[in-house]
Order: C-alpha cells, then sequence, then structure tokens
C-alpha cells in the first residue's frame, strides 16, 4: 500500500543557538490548539524545564511565540517538563504539562499565545497529591460534564486523576497504585489516553516494567478502579515488550488502542470494546509483512484522512525513521510507504515521535528516557503538516528541507 502525495511541510532540527523558539532544550511532547483563529502548539523542553509556544498560521514557516521556564512569572511546576495535552475551558485554550522532576503538574492559559499564563498546579506530597512521582503521561477527559485529568506517575507507579473544574484550584480526586486494588501493569508507568464506552470513560495506562497496559474504570473519577490489564505472552498479546506509548481510535464504532513495545521492536492493537476484558487484534515486528522502521519503536499517534481511513505513525529510535500504518482493519494492520514520486528520503537521526506532528532529536545517543516523545496532529485548512522539534531548532521553510517527515495530502492504494 503507498500513501501518496507526501508533502514536505516541516521543521528542521538545528542546533541554532539564535533560533526564535528559545524553550526547545531537549524537547520533549508537543500539543496543539487554537487561539484567535490560528493555530499554535505547546513543545515542553525536558532539559529546559520549561516550554516553548510556536506560531502555526503559516505551517511551512512556523515561528516562536510566547516561553516559560521553572520559577519564574509564576510557573513553579516545570522542572523537567515531560507531557502536555490541551484543552479547553470556558471556550478559550488551556494545557497541562507534567513535571517528571517536580512530580507535578502545571496548568497554563494559552488564550495569549505570545504570553502565556502560570494558572493552577500541583506536586506530589501537598494538598492530597499522593501519586504524582515522576509525572510523564497526562490524558484528559470528561464526565458529568466536568473536566478531568489522569496523569501517569513512573516512580510512583501509578496515576492521578485531577478535577480541572477550578483551573486555579486543581484538585486531586482519587489514584491507583500497582500492586493494591486490582492494579496489576502499573510499574513505571508511563503514558494514558482516554476513550469511552457506552459513555462511560476509561482510561488506558501503558507500563514499560510490566509490559502491559492497565484500563482504569472512570465512571467515578473519585473512586477509579481496575478494569482490566494485559501483558506480554498472555491471552494473545504477543508484541507488549517494554511498552511506551498509547493512542487510541475507532474503527466501525468500535474503540481500539494501539500500543508499541520497543523491546518487541512493533506494536500491539487492542480491542476495547469491552474494557473489562480487553482482546489482542493485530500486531506487527520490524522486518514482517513490510514492515522496516519499528525497530524501538517508541511512540504512536493515530489520525484518520477522507473516507474514515484510520493510519498510525509510529518512530522507531534505532532506524531512525518511521513507520505509517493503515488500521482499516484492527486484525490486519498493514506498513503503508511513504512517497513523493520517488523524491522522499527519510533522514532523522534518533526519531522518537508520536501523533502527526513529528518530534526529533538531533544527538543520537539522547537517553532514551528522552525519547517518549508526544506528536499531535494539527488540521489547517484541508492539509495536515508535520511538525519536527528537537533541541535548540531553527525554522525552515519547506524548500531547504532534506526531506524529512511530511503530512498527507491524500491516501490512494
Amino acid at each position: 500500500m503507498l500513501l501518496r502525495r507526501p508533502l514536505l511541510l516541516a521543521c528542521c532540527v538545528l542546533a541554532v543557538a539564535q533560533s526564535p523558539a528559545d524553550e526547545l532544550t531537549r524537547a520533549y511532547a508537543v500539543d496543539t490548539f487554537m487561539a484567535g483563529g490560528a493555530a499554535h502548539a505547546v513543545v515542553t523542553s525536558h532539559k529546559g524545564d520549561g516550554f516553548q509556544i510556536l506560531d502555526l498560521q503559516d505551517p511551512g514557516n512556523p515561528k516562536g511565540a510566547g516561553s516559560a521556564r521553572d520559577n519564574t512569572d509564576g510557573f513553579s511546576q516545570l522542572a523537567g517538563a515531560s507531557d502536555v495535552k490541551t484543552f479547553t475551558a470556558g471556550g478559550e485554550p488551556y494545557a497541562i504539562i507534567t513535571a517528571a522532576t517536580d512530580n507535578g503538574f502545571q496548568i497554563v492559559d494559552l488564550k495569549a499565545p505570545n504570553k502565556p499564563v502560570a494558572v493552577g498546579s500541583g506536586t506530589d506530597g501537598e494538598q492530597g497529591y499522593d501519586t504524582l512521582a515522576g509525572a510523564v503521561g497526562v490524558a484528559t477527559f470528561r464526565h458529568a460534564s466536568e473536566l478531568y485529568a489522569i496523569i501517569a506517575a513512573s516512580t510512583d507507579n501509578g496515576f492521578t486523576i485531577i478535577s480541572l473544574a477550578n483551573l486555579s484550584a486543581p484538585v486531586a480526586v482519587g489514584s491507583g497504585t500497582d500492586g493494591r486494588n486490582g492494579y496489576e501493569a502499573l510499574r513505571g508507568a508511563i503514558a494514558a489516553a482516554a476513550f469511552t464506552v457506552g459513555g462511560a470513560p476509561f482510561a488506558i495506562v501503558v507500563s514499560p516494567h510490566d509490559h502491559g497496559f492497565q484500563i482504569v474504570n472512570l465512571r467515578e473519577p473519585s473512586s477509579p478502579t481496575a478494569a482490566a490489564s494485559g501483558t506480554d505472552g498472555e491471552r494473545g498479546f504477543n508484541t507488549l515488550a517494554g511498552a511506551s506509548a498509547v493512542s487510541v481510535f475507532l474503527s466501525g464504532g468500535t474503540p481500539y488502542a494501539i500500543v508499541t513495545a520497543p523491546l518487541d521492536n512493533g506494536f500491539q492493537v487492542i480491542n476495547l470494546s469491552n474494557p473489562f476484558k480487553p482482546t489482542a487484534a493485530g500486531s506487527a515486528t520490524d522486518g514482517s509483512s513490510a514492515f522496516h522502521d519499528l525497530k524501538k519503536a517508541y511512540a504512536v499517534d493515530t489520525f484518520a484522512l477522507p473516507g474514515d481511513t484510520t493510519y498510525a505513525i509510529v518512530a522507531a529510535f534505532s532506524t531512525n525513521g518511521f513507520q505509517m500504518i493503515s488500521l482499516g482493519d484492527p486484525y490486519s494492520p498493514a506498513a503503508v510507504d511513504v512517497w513523493d514520486d520517488g523524491k522522499v528520503s527519510v533522514q532523522l537521526q534518533g526519531v522518537i515521535a508520536e501523533r502527526t506532528f513529528v518530534v526529533t532529536t538531533s544527538e543520537p545517543d539522547a537517553p532514551q528516557y528522552c525519547c517518549d516523545l508526544r506528536i499531535p496532529l494539527c488540521a489547517h485548512t484541508d492539509t495536515m503538516y508535520c511538525l519536527l522539534a528537537g533541541r535548540a531548532p531553527t525554522m525552515m521553510p519547506p524548500a531547504q528541507l532534506p526531506a524529512f517527515v511530511v503530512g498527507v495530502e491524500s491516501a490512494q492504494e
């Protein structure tokens, strides 16, 4: 299968001090939002203890907007800035950023992208937060019209549920820890994704140490319960070793998850239609069935193109590249070749990506704990674009790109 007409609309990763993006040292995660009718992105900096906002009005030439660092201008929870998720509240854009070093999180007001404002925050051991040590992955969900967040805490081997009803004073409402109350697969919890079944919210949290995943019942956010779990080598799950990232998607109205497994050099698709009894769907490993870029598969995101076909992009650290996957049949995922009439060659150094804005690092020897990058989809008019970020990157127009990662205009067999 060929994914046709890719567009070279991205940003190159170069170590240039005079870059307009100030806070992109060891870029870790990114998500997008709309402000003033224009697309923007928030990129976290793990080493720089902060974040950078990018103006994406011209996707081929992103520009630096506002930025912030830990312990400046009211920002108190940005040390080791890790994952980020954007959301809207009262019609305005906000972000929640996890801070692995601070063992906490920071909420940011994004309605003025050139001047982001610190709102609420939380840290482990204070104000009822008891499971935030090593805060890494974060996802948001709604229940009974109220907004919540779930944060995966790798050091605490668990997760925390946070009420975002009052953004200035977020409240810890529930938590879970590996080995307690039926939770069996939360060691080193690193990433989370939320989904609904029958109108009820659930979350899937991945565990690299347990080589598997934990499903959490969120019907009562103040009393989350273990719904089910799965580990590599059991009940048909054969590609979950070192599970590191997860993305959820719908196929025929049924919820599925795709989980990357860097130690298996592949991924596992999971049927979530019965969250109390998830089942293995398709899977693949590097070198099988035309899959050639799955070595140390670290990050993943899913997106749909016109025609309701769902695709995934998986970034592989060892192959310095990425794998496009068709999920039209979740039980038989297919490798997709990305090409531009033979002119595109992938030249990525230490790629660690997830979500359709691809994030990379310019240093191939970057520590692997910095490789779980979040890359969100940005829709600009009718075309999807990709964004490359890394340690102190500079932005370049498409014409100057050495054929990195592409956005997709259309898909054809």
